[in-house]
């Protein structure tokens, strides 16, 4: 775990100092390679273990293998957004951060709400159509806020964008995670979910690091690149959707099969 953490660290440390040093600069390169080298022999080490830290043998599971890349591609750009969201009300708009806590409430809030409901809209429709559904009102969301504010605030404008991405957050975070675990067998389901929730961390990590990156300097009344990253957050979200609904089955076998399974 020390190497997994260190390893995932000085990667993103190299790519937060990239702007600051320069690529060419040789502490970004070490810390970019010595993370890579770290990485790789936790890997290698994960694969040869009889005990390993990560279960990479799940990933022979084709739907655990796509709905984990889902997940860790989601959390990326969720977790990317809304450090950009949070920087944007308070560096743009002026806002204080309290403020700007209060305006984020309603993503949080409807995310909450609809990671109940989704589940059992799920089991009538299957969980294709939930997370694509889910994806496209992400991505509706994000790029709503890209084209819509500007330098001058407009609270409203910015609710009917967040609520907009609360919805869809809620209908995929809970879809994903059951269709990555749902034809794994009950004694590997614990190992399984503390991979994906590492995997998740790693994600959300590297999404925030590089939205730092590519965002640059801020200043009051300048919009900057932010439409850039909720762009980039919009197709980011539904590349991830659709990967995880490829492997999606039509019903709801994903919440039967594990507690089919549980009962034998």
């Amino acid at each position: 775990s020390v190497l997994l953490t260190a390893g995932v660290g000085l990667a993103v440390l190299a790519l937060v100092q990239s702007t600051a040093w320069g690529w060419v600069d040789p502490r970004t390169f070490a810390s970019l390679v010595g993370g890579i080298v770290l990485l790789v022999v936790v890997i290698r080490r994960s694969v040869h273990h009889p005990r390993p830290l990560l279960e990479l043998a799940l990933f022979h599971n084709t739907r655990f293998r796509m709905g984990n890349t889902a997940l860790s591609l989601l959390s990326a750009s969720v977790f990317g957004f809304l450090l950009t969201s949070v920087l944007f009300l308070t560096d743009v708009w002026d806002y204080s951060i309290q403020r700007a806590g209060l305006l984020t409430t309603p993503l949080f809030a409807s995310t909450a709400v609809m990671s109940v409901v989704s589940n059992r809209i799920a089991v009538r429709v299957g969980f294709r159509s939930v997370l694509l559904c889910g994806g496209a009102l992400w991505a509706t969301g994000t790029l709503w806020l890209a084209f819509a504010l500007g330098p001058r605030p407009s609270p409203g404008s910015w609710l009917v964008g967040t609520f907009t991405l609360g919805v869809g957050s809620g209908m995929l975070w809970g879809s994903m995670l059951v269709v990555s675990l749902a034809t794994l067998p009950t004694d590997a389901l614990a190992a399984a979910t503390s991979l994906s929730q590492t995997l998740q961390n790693i994600g959300s990590t590297i999404g925030v690091a590089f939205m730092i990156t590519m965002l640059g300097p801020t200043a009051v009344g300048e919009v900057g690149r932010f439409p850039e990253m909720w762009i980039f957050s919009a197709i980011a979200t539904f590349v991830a959707a659709s990967i995880c609904a490829a492997a999606a089955v039509d019903r709801s076998a994903p919440v039967s099969r594990p507690r089919q399974s549980a009962t034998r």
